[in-house]
């Protein structure tokens, strides 16, 4: 069986090559392997070839992920998200504070280690274990699903479109709420003589014009 671990590099032969590499082979490995598994990670996969690609099919076909989200690293959280989207077994680790975490990952469990400490370093094993024996066989390995590099890139698409789509609705309701907040501060201006614009409106106009550069970027069937 095959596990996957996505991880910070560093340029070989830096600290932070080894620091990364320790956890790989000194907790990953070293928790896993009894339990059959393979570990490899992306500078270690013997091809040829588009890097992204490969790194691709392993997230589309590995048994298991284990992914390390210390220093927030993006290509890491990318990864992530390509194997959330698959809704495929993945265990996170960071070495960092989980308070830090970003929301989209921030409810999903999350193992804290340090690497320094080795009761910290023997409790994250044990828990790796733990949570590979929480995870459901199928047949004696994860299920692959029938999906090429192709459709997995149109179903990140689709991803994307709908949290466009839920902008845009987002940015409809408040074009209403500023059409009645305008009603009101025009019955003010009456009833006074007096008019200036509320806090309340003005942070309303705030909100819809960072809305619409955030909706600039969208298809144009979804602009409002």
């Amino acid at each position: 069986m095959k596990c996957f671990v996505v991880m910070p590099f560093g340029k070989k032969g830096s600290p932070k090559f080894k620091k990364f590499h320790d956890v790989y082979k000194f907790i990953v490995e070293d928790a896993l392997q009894p339990l059959g598994y393979e570990c490899e990670r992306a500078d270690e996969i013997p091809e040829i070839g588009s890097i992204p690609e490969q790194i691709k099919r392993q997230l589309r076909d590995a048994e298991l992920v284990v992914a390390d989200l210390s220093e927030r690293n993006p290509n890491v959280f990318y990864e992530v998200g390509i194997r959330h989207a698959l809704d495929l077994p993945i265990i996170t680790l960071s070495q960092d504070d989980l308070r830090e975490l970003p929301f989209d990952v921030s409810h999903y469990r999350t193992i804290q280690y340090t690497p320094s400490d080795l009761e910290s370093v023997s409790d994250c094993k044990r828990q790796l274990t733990a949570c590979m024996k929480r995870i459901p066989p199928r047949g004696g390995k994860a299920e692959k699903p029938e999906i090429g590099i192709p459709e997995l890139d149109r179903k990140l698409e689709i991803g994307f479109d709908n949290v466009f789509r839920t902008l845009s609705g987002y940015l409809r309701n408040m074009e209403r709420l500023e059409q009645s907040l305008g009603i009101l501060s025009d019955a003010t201006k009456r009833m006074t003589g007096d008019f200036a614009p509320s806090a309340l409106s003005r942070k309303v106009e705030e909100l819809i014009s960072s809305s619409n550069k955030l909706l600039q970027v969208a298809p144009a069937r979804f602009a409002v």
